[in-house]
């Protein structure tokens, strides 16, 4: 009797060690089918030249022939965010908060942004200063460019800073939903990898636990 309770209590040791593991550990599978579709989930069955069948992220089973599938391959989860220390990254500096979610290609959006918004106060700028120091005969009617500097300026100044508070909402944002996933994938592998069966013979009953790696 003693013997069962320390295998069951080092069996549930192994899952809490299991289940605590670093999340870069962790990954899923992914399926990649012939008509385009991508399916995420833990592949429960394989059988070579037959079939295959994943349960998906969210706790659904699918089942399909290995002639509509083109590959199989694995997809590591991220490490979880921290949304507070996102947000505080982008407040201080445009684009950080992506860049810890890693996130790289949003980041290189808003700096894009940015850059292009930054182009616009400095023509705007640049304008207001020629125009200003050369002055053009009073007595020929011409479109005068200054009347064309404030809008470059103010149109850049809204810009640069839509596409900052963008950065600082969006960046919290992003790492919650990165821990929710996270947080799903983790429950659909450890229902997967661990199982309470049933034992009933004619010398006893009882439940076994079951772990697979």
């Amino acid at each position: 009797m003693f013997t069962k309770r320390l295998m069951f209590i080092a069996c549930l040791f192994t899952w809490i060690i299991i289940s605590h593991a670093d999340a870069q550990q962790l990954g899923i599978d992914v399926v990649h089918l012939g008509n385009g579709s991508i399916v995420r989930g833990i592949i429960i069955e394989h059988m070579p030249n037959e079939s295959l069948k994943i349960r998906t992220l969210t706790g659904n089973v699918m089942t399909f022939k290995m002639s509509s599938v083109v590959k199989t391959d694995k997809e590591f989860l991220q490490n979880d965010k921290n949304p507070g220390m996102s947000f505080a990254l982008s407040l201080v500096f445009l684009g950080a908060g992506q860049l810890y979610n890693e996130q790289p290609k949003q980041a290189l959006v808003h700096w894009g942004i940015m850059l292009g918004s930054i182009y616009l106060v400095y023509a705007g700028i640049e304008d207001d200063f020629l125009t200003n120091s050369v002055s053009p005969e009073p007595t020929i009617p011409i479109n005068d460019p200054d009347k064309d500097s404030p809008f470059f300026i103010s149109t850049g100044i809204v810009i640069g800073l839509t596409n900052w508070l963008a950065s600082v909402v969006s960046a919290p944002i992003s790492a919650h939903s990165i821990n929710k996933r996270n947080r799903r994938i983790r429950a659909l592998m450890m229902s997967d990898s661990l199982t309470l069966e049933p034992i009933i013979s004619h010398e006893s009953k009882g439940v076994m636990l079951s772990l697979r790696f």
